[in-house]
């Protein structure tokens, strides 16, 4: 016999936008620096990092935590940066590992 109840279902993020920056804690405000995200299972790669004000900020490390928290707030337990080359070839420059309490615990320079 067939137990009744509630249905189940779980998420999976596939696509996302990460805005990070000194006021950036919601949509609408101010940023920095946005990335286009997809995802795969926990494995997140930023497709595009977009500046707004390019000749302003430079993508620095803070914004590389403040993304890894974002993702691991998400689920995600690892992620890469993907670059297209002139020639276009892609390329992962940067691959990140997110810890259990969701800060960035290990990053690689590809």
């Amino acid at each position: 016999m067939k137990k009744e109840g509630i249905m189940k279902g779980h998420i999976e993020v596939i696509a996302a936008i990460v805005r990070v920056g000194g006021e950036a804690d919601e949509y609408g405000k101010p940023y920095d620096f946005a990335c286009a995200v997809a995802g795969n299972g926990r494995h997140a790669t930023i497709k595009a990092l977009v500046n707004p004000d390019a000749s302003r900020m430079k993508f620095g490390g803070e914004h590389r935590r403040a993304i890894a928290r974002e993702l691991g707030r998400l689920g995600f337990t690892s992620y890469d940066f993907e670059r297209v080359d002139d020639d276009g070839s892609t390329k992962r420059e940067v691959t990140g590992i997110i810890g259990p309490s969701g800060e960035l615990d290990r990053l690689s320079l590809n």
